[in-house]
């Protein structure tokens, strides 16, 4: 019988392949046009200014661009240890959107390389590597025999906005010049955030259906009560339950001797069954 029951709440939280998945893949589509095609046009937008800065040479453009490179590989570094703290895959969109955003708009004021280096290198650099790994995790929450064509589908996305970038910066560096150009596409980076408002955790909805499932909390050993929140389930009062409990039939739980301000002995559960 416990077999079965772990049956169906495993199968409850296989990905939809599909549903809200595919606004899941809109939201990255629409994050990688106008993040993402930012790569394409760097030389459009900064080639000019760099080697102007440079004295006529293009040590400022291989510079900016290894820090660049540097800092949207190494970003990955980040995003897993954001996510063991509980750090939403939406947080982490949103941060590399703003991240983008302000390198983008600091780079309108740059007077030197060294500005650059900093705004578009770093923090632009840093910004596309968390909103391409954020991107793929999002999808990955919804998709498992179609994730190859809904990456596909998000990374449509960029190609978009690689076709169309060069023709917009370009009418932007006749009208308003490099400053006005950075400036505006610093905003317009900016309403990748729509897209990550879309970045809707598949169970943030989901309620427990097994009658044998544990609730997250701290449960007080002597009564079997959840003392973070009185009004949820409880197990059953008897000491053989909290034995089960402490054999390992509950996964991924943590045991303390007892309370610091009560004295009380308590079990901390993350998550896991009673069988």
């Amino acid at each position: 019988m416990a077999q079965k029951d772990a049956e169906q709440h495993k199968s409850s939280e296989v990905p939809p392949d599909g549903g809200w998945g595919f606004m899941v893949v809109l939201g990255a589509a629409i994050i990688n046009m106008v993040n993402q095609a930012l790569f394409s046009v760097f030389g459009l937008i900064f080639g000019e200014t760099l080697k102007d800065m440079a004295g006529g040479h293009a040590t400022g453009i291989t510079l900016v661009m290894a820090v660049s490179v540097c800092g949207t590989n190494f970003s990955g570094l980040l995003v897993g240890p954001m996510m063991k703290r509980d750090i939403s895959v939406r947080t982490i969109t949103i941060l590399g959107v703003l991240s983008v955003k302000l390198g983008m708009i600091l780079s309108s004021f740059a007077s030197t390389i060294w500005h650059i280096v900093i705004s578009y290198g770093f923090f632009t650099g840093l910004g596309l590597g968390l909103v391409a790994s954020s991107t793929f995790l999002a999808i990955s929450e919804f998709f498992t025999q179609r994730k190859s064509t809904a990456v596909g589908l998000s990374m449509a996305g960029t190609s978009t906005g690689q076709m169309i970038m060069p023709i917009f910066v370009g009418l932007l560096l006749k009208n308003y010049q490099f400053h006005g150009t950075t400036l505006i596409l610093g905003c317009i980076s900016c309403t990748g955030m729509v897209g990550a408002f879309l970045f809707k955790p598949m169970f943030c909805c989901a309620k427990a259906n097994d009658p044998h499932e544990v609730e997250q909390g701290k449960y007080d050993l002597n009564s079997n009560a959840n003392v973070n929140k009185p009004d949820i389930k409880k197990l059953d009062n008897n000491t053989s339950e909290s034995e089960s409990l402490l054999s390992g039939q509950v996964k991924a739980i943590v045991v303390a001797e007892s309370d610091p301000k009560t004295k009380t002995p308590f079990i901390i559960v993350s998550k896991g069954k009673c069988h």
